[in-house]
């Protein structure tokens, strides 16, 4: 399959016109959608398509749990029972995770016209609201961003980083599902073996520590290691799953009910007890600290080793390190799927203030999230 590249806005628009049922299916078309999966983004997506005058037959999902239920007033049935009832509705995938397993799975199954959650934000991401999904298409033509982009193409240090990143550019302009999983690593999260090595005396800092996944895979690939682990964390709920996980760490665990910015001070949270949790410039009723890298470990020794993903605050957290990254160099692990600048802005960033960095991106999953920046 050849896909568009470069600055052809058309050829990419047209490639996905092509590969994609038409979105007359959706909006206007002679049949109601069809939901699959019944969750908070199935919700979403329902009560954004009634608004828009779209009827919506059913939901589908692989959870025996939800089979024969209703979500307001509209029943949700096993895959099987929605093939037979609805095999020529539009179907509508509401999940990001699991876009791309989904978009297959049902494909395989026999279901004629299938939508995957990149194709659903492009053509409308009013109605399909997606994390991470606005503006990915559009700054591939950007004419103002072409220069950093190009730069960010030449920073990286070993070919598979190089193509990984044109991989990225790749499917923004087409959407396809056929990228991200030819382009996965196999390599545990944040721990290349042959980008980063450790010793006892690094010092970890885990920014986003959610409930100590991150933690529990460096002492199983470090059995008898007894470093300093600090573990940021500004979900109260999540990070009472953290503190016992804590517990059982080998070494010194310091779990630090905060986030991370680029100045110290409260800021609002909204608390979701889970991965979607996040800081927000808007009204909340939770306010939660956020520390400065730079300020917090002033009297503290600096961290070696520092993993952040934290929503798309990284740029924020990064520049609150900016006096570590430029004295002390620490090992960096940083998520750059959040916004779709990211990819080039942070290493951008980091090599502004130490030019000594080299520089390497893997990818972990079959959809667009997990694209993790290493720098050493």
């Amino acid at each position: 399959m050849t896909f568009p590249t470069g600055q052809d806005e058309q050829a990419a628009r047209d490639f996905i016109a092509a590969t994609y049922p038409p979105a007359a299916m959706i909006f206007g078309g002679a049949k109601p959608v069809v939901i699959f999966a019944a969750a908070r983004m199935g919700r979403l997506f329902l009560a954004n398509l009634r608004r828009a005058g779209v009827q919506v037959a059913a939901f589908g999902d692989n959870d025996q749990g939800k089979w024969n239920t209703e979500i307001d007033g509209v029943p949700v049935l096993e895959p099987a029972a929605l093939l037979d009832r609805h095999r020529d509705s539009a179907v509508v995938v509401a999940s990001l995770t699991s876009e791309n397993v989904l978009f297959h799975e049902l494909r395989n199954r026999g279901f004629r016209h299938v939508y995957p959650l990149s194709y659903l934000h492009y053509l409308d991401p009013e109605v399909f609201q997606a994390p991470y999904m606005d503006g990915q298409f559009e700054h591939c033509f950007d004419p103002a961003l072409r220069e950093a982009i190009a730069a960010g193409s030449s920073l990286w240090s070993d070919s598979e980083s190089k193509q990984l990143y044109e991989k990225i550019l790749e499917y923004r302009r087409s959407k396809s599902m056929e990228i991200y999983p030819s382009v996965m690593a196999r390599h545990p999260q944040y721990f290349p073996p042959d980008i980063l090595a450790f010793t006892q005396e690094d010092i970890l800092l885990d920014a986003g520590a959610y409930t100590g996944d991150t933690m529990q895979r460096f002492a199983a690939l470090h059995p008898g290691a007894r470093n300093t682990y600090y573990a940021f964390e500004p979900d109260p709920q999540t990070y009472q799953s953290l503190l016992l996980e804590g517990g059982r760490y080998p070494g010194t665990f310091l779990g630090v009910n905060a986030g991370l910015g680029d100045r110290e001070g409260l800021l609002g949270f909204i608390c979701q007890g889970g991965m979607d949790s996040a800081f927000t410039a808007g009204e909340a009723e939770l306010q939660i600290p956020v520390h400065t890298i730079d300020d917090y470990f002033s009297s503290r020794p600096a961290p070696t080793f520092i993993k952040m993903d934290i929503e798309g605050m990284e740029p924020q957290a990064l520049a609150g390190a900016e006096r570590c990254i430029r004295r002390t160099r620490p090992k960096l692990a940083i998520c750059v799927y959040h916004r779709p600048s990211h990819l080039w802005e942070i290493p951008l960033m980091v090599r502004s203030w130490n030019p000594e960095y080299r520089f390497y991106l893997r990818h972990y999953t079959a959809t667009l999230s997990e694209t993790v920046m290493y720098a050493v």
